[in-house]
């Protein structure tokens, strides 16, 4: 099961249920894999593998965030940041999403909820599984309407 999960770079019980079967042998599995710290819970809800050789998460913080409700995508500054535009890293990833969430931080990175005004422009990234994001006339929009972001 473990091999199947690292093809995921963020999963949910969810995914689990789907190679276990039923949800109680799932959590079973789930908690057994975070003891032996393979799979470590980022929120809840959102578990992503502990790479064996570096003892980091697989996922990204850009997959993280996108992982947070169904409609998240990256914004403002943080997709200036994805696209290598931005001279200096920031340890806050703004996620833009129809559905509100609380800010939250995990390995020092916070992650913050910005209001979606609209759908156009966001699109799946093409070299990262999971990641979707404002297209380049949407960030330079987004960033100059909400300049403080």
């Amino acid at each position: 099961m473990l091999t199947e999960l690292a093809k995921l770079p963020v999963f949910t019980i969810k995914d689990v249920k789907k190679f276990e079967g039923n949800e109680k042998t799932a959590y079973t599995q789930l908690n057994r894999l975070m003891k032996k710290e393979r799979v470590r819970k980022v929120r809840k809800n959102i578990y992503s593998v502990v790479n064996p050789a570096t003892g980091q998460l697989v996922a990204t913080r850009y997959q993280i965030a996108c992982a947070i409700t169904d409609t998240a995508y990256i914004s403002h500054h943080s997709a200036f940041e994805y696209y290598g535009l931005a001279n200096q890293v920031f340890y806050e990833v703004y996620v833009s999403s129809e559905t509100k969430f609380n800010h939250f931080e995990y390995d020092h990175v916070t992650y913050k909820y910005v209001a979606s005004r609209m759908s156009e422009g966001v699109l799946e990234a093409k070299n990262t599984t999971g990641v979707r994001i404002t297209d380049m006339e949407r960030t330079v929009v987004d960033s100059i309407r909400d300049f403080k972001k």
